[in-house]
Parts: C-alpha cells; structure tokens; sequence
C-alpha cells in the first residue's frame, strides 16, 4: 500500500480490535474487504492455581521426607520385631488384593498388626478394640511408657505427619493469650478510625469471663449477648466485629464500608487463598491488619472451645470421641422412640442397598461419617457426593426431621432432648467427627509440648531413644529436630547436587552430604540464599525499570507520599506556603502515627496560623477527614531508636524496614540485625525491633527519587524529586510533565 494510512487498535484482555483508515479516517479497503475486525483469544489466567498445586506437592514431598527420617531412627528397632510393619503401614492404602501383588508380608488384610505382641495375638482388630483412635494411644502415651516400640512409632509418627500451624512463636501458653491478640485487635482498629472505637483493653479477668462465657454457653446466640455485654460492644458495628471473633465471618461493606461486599470466612478452607486474595485487592494494608487481629481471634476461640480445660490435643479428641458416642446412643434412642420410621433413613448405609449416593437428596449418618462400606469391603463413592457429606447438609437433614411432629405423643422428656440436640447443632458441636476443620488451629507448640511428654515417658523402657551416633545427637533429639524441620521460605525448592544450577529456585547446595535436619544448615548458605531471596522479591521501578521499589514504609518514600499529598492541600483556598509545609511535616507528621484534618487545625492554632475561634470556620481542602499517607514507620522507630538516632542513621533505618517487608521469619530478622548492625544496636533493642510489622510495597526507586535529576523549565533550577516536592509546591504528575 503506497498510500498513507493508519492503524486504530483497541486492546482487551480476551480481544484486540482493530481498524485501518486513510488521512480522511475512511476505512481502507484490502483485497476488496474492508481492514478492520477483531482478534478474540483465550483470556490471560493468573498463575495461582498452578502456584497452590506446586506448593501442595512440594508440602507432600517434604512430608514423606520427614516420614522416611523417622523411620529410620525407629527401623533398627521394629525390624527385627516385625519385618512387616513399615511396609504394610507404607501401602495401608490399598486394596487388599493390590497389596497381595507387592510380596508376602502384605497379603493379610491387616494394614498395622499382623502377629504377636507380648507373646500373644495381635491384629488391628484387637489395636481398634482397644484404641478407637490414635487420640486413645497418644493419651495413653502421655500417661506411661508403650507396651511396644511400634505403638510409639505409631504416636510420634501421627503427631510429625500432623504438626499444627507455625502462627505462634516462642512459647505458645505465653502467645496464645486471648488478651494479647484482642487488645492488638484493639489497636489496629484505633490506628484505623482514629480512636473511636468505644472497646476498651482487656484483662486476665475479663479474658477468665470470656473463655468461661464460651464454654457454658446455650447456643452461639447467647454467647454473642455474653460477649456484647462482657467487652461493651453498643453499636452496630463494634457487634459485628464481635460476631466475626466467633462465627469467623463477615463482608468488608459491614466492616468499612465499601462499594463492593466481598464475603469471607476463617473457618473456610478457601480463606488462606482465594478469599485472602480478594481482600487484598479491595482494603487497604490498615484493613487487613484488623482482619488478620480476628482471624487470629478465631482460631484462639476455636482452639480454647476444642481444648477446654484439657492439657495435650490428644485429650481433646478423646473427649471428643466419648461425647460423639454419648450423642448417637442419644440420638438412636431419641429416632427410634419418637420417628420410627425415619430409623431406616437416618441410620441405614445406603452404599449396602446399591443406592446411587449422588442422587440422595439427605446426608444421613452413614454418608456423613463417611462409611463406605458394603458388606465388610469398601466401596468407591463418588467426589460429588463426598462434597455434599457436610456436617451443615447433615445437621439439615436432623433438623427436618425435628420440625415434623413425633410419632408417639411427645412428652417431657422429648422436649428436653429435642431442645439438647439444637443447642449443640446451633454451637457446631453435636456428633463431632475426628477429623474436621477445626483441627487445623492447633498451634505447632501444642503438638510439639505433647510429642515430649510421650518422649519422656517411654525413653527409661527404650534405651534406643537416648543413644547417639556419629552426629552427636540422641535419637529423642532427632526426632524433635525432625517435627521441628521446615525448610526456610527464603530458601526455597534445593538444587539436587553440590554448585548445580538451580533451575526452579535460587538456593544452591554447599554439599554433597546427606540432607537431614541436623545437617540442613551445612548443605545450605542461609545468609547466600537470604540474599539472593531479598534480590529476587523487590519489584521494579514504575519509571526505571533496572531499580528496584522501595518497601511502602520507606522513609524516603513515606516523605515523598506525604510532601506530594501536602502540595495539594489548601487552606481557606490558599496553598500553604513551603516553610508552613516543612513544619507541618516536620512536628506533626512526625510526631503523630495518622494525621487528621482536627490534628492539623489543632496544629494551625498552636503555631498562631488560625485562632480557636476560625478552627470551625477554617476549610482545609484536598482531603478528606484524615491524611491518605503517613510517617508511621518514622514514627514508630523513633519511639524505639530515638528520633537523633532515626535521623543520623537512616541507611540502617531503611534496611530494617526493607527486612521487615522481606522477612516472615522473626527470628530470622533478628539474626541478621545481629549479624550486620551488631555493633550499633544492642539485644534489647534487636528484641525490640524484632515484633514490628512493616508490609506492602511502594511503586518507585531510591533512584528515581533522590538520585534523578531534572531541570524545572520555568525557573531553570536542577533538582531531585523529592527536592521538589519538599520545597515546592510541584506534585508528582506536575514534575513529570515539566
């Protein structure tokens, strides 16, 4: 085409259209067609989902890893007892005539016990007899030493397979107090409305009273009115931050008031990932400080409601077990005196009818407790029907039963047991199932306090446990070191050999050595691959695109965020001069975590700007009730560091923010203060140091702000970006422009 011609795109994210015209915008012609239309393609898809599979395999692996450590500190003992017991514990999962193919130790049907055991028969008919569930063997545990190295196998190894969340650190009786967690909640809420929230800080009293409402409560309904009443919870609001500490759900409309509601619940399995995800896109970082405070809230109630007055978890579930029992041998009493004929349906597997399960419309007992079998064997079921096996669906199915009127005349006694078993559906606590969702707030510590204590108590019966080898260490010290083992998140997925490139990740083994807890720390530079991980998570400047970003907190960029939102703030009109600019940003900001439009008149009245008279009268225009920025980290430092110390030492404090935004890992962080700013700041301040929060991260570069130049057209002068912002009254998009 020798003609001039352009070419209109307009770009979506599951199309592009396009058009060509001539200098007269008609459409060209090519081939006889005219030249515009539209390319459709599938839609870009975030990689999440993949990243949520990959990490759950990796989990997986590190799991089965942690699993063949243990059994090899236990092998030399259980061997030469019986020879087939790890592997029939390693295919347990099979069908028998699967496991009939492997080799001859794993023809029995028996998947743990198949010989002798104190010179007498043993089979997993007598191990079920006498512990129903491995709560039963674990408490047993606790009490005296094992009749059998392979029943202690069994404990230690449920416990490593099962070893709780890692959210408390230290000790966990000293961090999982509920009166730290509501008062940091507490906190967080006065930081984000300014001090108006009317909940005041609790107590060891007021906590007692709270954890004693919990538990002898009539249902969930009058555990909230204890709760209103108890923390003084009086407005719409304040009672629904409270439902959220004990139902685990709310909407972010209800709670800040945005446009759109988005939905979330702790208690849900898609919380940790695609709720959290959604929340993090809509508040901001103060909003999701406040719901991680009542997630945290949460779990504790949970964890103190299931625990109780109980020491180890496997207390708990034994507890939970006995109350299980009790409630069905009620509930069959209560069906088969009241509903006879909803015996059949209630209690009846439908599996044994040959019923298709999917097109049940009731999820009786047997498909809730899962039991799929059929004539001694087990049955497939179906995904769609094991999603539909809830407790919820169940306790549906109880209820409408309830709501029908008895078969034979109701008396007292039906009243009083009907109204019992409402109660406990109300409360999520009636017929209990081992394994629920509830399970997952039990804290590592909790797993880790009862792992010793059956330690403890069998190490005198089993020599093995206190022997050492050529590491140094006892076989019970190993055995903690392996509950205890995870692999660092600045770590990483491990190159397979010595300097090998790692393709999948930035850690490099230093060692051919074999990898175990205790030799972690020899095959892996944690100071290396922590740096390489610090490299390898900054993003990128908005503008220059080789710096990286600066950590939200930033000193340098809270300055700029604060001076670029000063430049626009007027009064009565006016913009305020640069000398007024500089000392509002100098002993307001800095002084004070958030600034609010009353903070700033009190300030314009203290230095002879306006009377008190005019505060009412004055307009100060450009924001809202409060300041959008803040020097908060500033502040917050200097009430650690002092504000002489803040302002020689900015590098340092800069690298304790960037570190903080990095790191998860407290302790961590506080190595690495130790390693590098040692000889400036003592363990004191470290520990200090160590418990703050600073997150998110900023958009532009050290480079970009301080170090580039530009010249400002109208008056000629060579300055830096924040130069410009301090000490006039140009913003951001007005520098870019000039």
């Amino acid at each position: 085409m020798k003609k001039n011609y352009s070419i209109a795109l307009d770009i979506g994210v599951g199309s592009v259209g396009y058009a060509v015209v001539d200098d007269k915008y008609n459409i060209v012609r090519i081939k006889g067609q005219k030249a515009w239309g539209a390319r459709l393609f599938d839609q870009a898809e975030s990689a999440a989902d993949r990243r949520i599979k990959r990490s759950g395999r990796r989990r997986l692996d590190r799991r089965k890893l942690k699993l063949s450590w243990l059994q090899e500190v236990f092998a030399s003992e259980i061997e030469p007892l019986d020879k087939g017991f790890l592997p029939r514990m390693k295919y347990s999962s099979l069908f028998l005539e699967d496991k009939a193919q492997m080799n001859g130790l794993l023809s029995s049907k028996d998947s743990l016990f198949h010989g002798k055991m104190n010179g007498e028969n043993f089979t997993d008919r007598d191990y079920y007899k006498k512990y129903p569930t491995i709560y039963h063997l674990r408490k047993e545990l606790t009490e005296k030493p094992a009749e059998d190295v392979r029943l202690l196998y069994l404990a230690i190894h449920n416990i490593v397979k099962r070893r709780g969340h890692f959210l408390y650190e230290g000790d966990y009786n000293q961090n999982s107090s509920l009166t730290y967690s509501f008062n940091e909640l507490i906190d967080s809420l006065n930081d984000l409305l300014d001090g108006s929230i009317s909940l005041k800080k609790i107590g060891a009293d007021t906590e007692k009273d709270l954890l004693e409402a919990l538990q002898k409560s009539k249902g969930i309904k009058d555990t909230k009115q204890k709760y209103y009443q108890i923390l003084g919870a009086a407005d719409k609001f304040e009672k629904k931050i409270v439902d959220a500490m004990l139902d685990g759900k709310g909407n972010t409309k209800d709670f800040f008031g945005t446009e759109e509601s988005v939905k979330f619940a702790f208690g849900d399995e898609n919380f940790a990932v695609e709720q959290y995800q959604n929340l993090s896109a809509l508040l901001s970082d103060e909003q999701l400080v406040v719901i991680d405070r009542l997630n945290d809230i949460y779990s504790l109630l949970q964890l103190k409601k299931i625990l109780g007055d109980n020491d180890y978890i496997c207390q708990a579930g034994v507890a939970r077990y006995e109350t299980h029992r009790k409630q069905l041998a009620q509930l069959k009493k209560f069906i088969s005196k009241y509903y006879p004929s909803k015996k059949y349906d209630m209690f009846k597997n439908p599996l044994s009818e040959k019923v298709d399960s999917k097109k049940l419309n009731f999820v009786n007992y047997p498909l809730y407790i899962s039991n799929s079998k059929s004539g001694g064997k087990k049955q497939v079921v179906g995904l769609a029907s094991a999603s539909a096996r809830t407790r919820e669906n169940f306790y549906k199915y109880i209820k409408s039963i309830l709501a029908c009127p008895p078969e034979t005349p109701a008396d007292d006694e039906f009243e009083k047991i009907k109204a019992q078993i409402l109660i406990e559906i109300e409360n999520d606590n009636f017929l209990l199932r081992q394994r629920i969702k509830s399970n997952a707030v039990f804290p590592h510590k909790l797993y880790e306090k009862e792992l010793l204590k059956i330690l403890e108590t069998s190490s005198k019966k089993y020599p093995f446990l206190q022997k050492k080898d050529d590491s140094g260490l006892t076989n019970v010290e190993k055995i903690v070191k392996i509950f205890n083992f995870r692999v660092p998140y600045f770590v990483g997925p491990i190159g397979k050999a010595k300097n090998e490139e790692n393709h999948f990740g930035w850690a490099q083994k230093e060692s051919d050595e074999p990898l175990y807890p205790w030799t972690f720390e020899k095959i892996v530079d944690f100071d290396k691959a922590e740096d390489q991980f610090i490299k390898k998570m900054t993003n990128k400047c908005t503008y220059l695109k080789d710096c990286d970003v600066l950590p939200k907190q930033s000193i340098l960029y809270s300055s700029f965020r604060v001076l670029n939102e000063l430049n626009k703030i007027k009064i009565n009109g006016n913009s305020i001069d640069v000398k007024l600019k500089q000392n509002i940003f100098d002993n307001l900001f800095k002084r004070n975590k958030k600034v609010s439009v009353k903070l700033l008149k009190e300030f314009l009245v203290g230095e002879g700007i306006i009377s008190q008279q005019e505060v009412k009268s004055t307009e100060i225009s450009g924001i809202d009730k409060e300041f959008a920025n803040d020097m908060s980290s500033y502040f917050t430092l200097s009430n650690i560091l002092g504000q002489d110390f803040v302002e020689k030492n900015i590098q340092l404090i800069e690298d304790i923010i960037l570190f903080h935004t990095v790191m998860s890992d407290k302790a961590r962080l506080a190595k690495r203060l130790q390693r590098i700013y040692g000889d400036v700041l003592d363990a004191n301040t470290i520990a200090k140091l160590k418990g703050l929060n600073f997150e998110g991260w900023g958009r532009l570069s050290k480079e970009f702000l301080s170090d580039l130049k530009f010249a400002n057209k109208s008056t000629g002068e060579v300055t830096s970006i924040i130069d410009a912002v301090s000490y006039t009254h140009l913003t951001l998009p007005t520098i870019l422009r000039v």
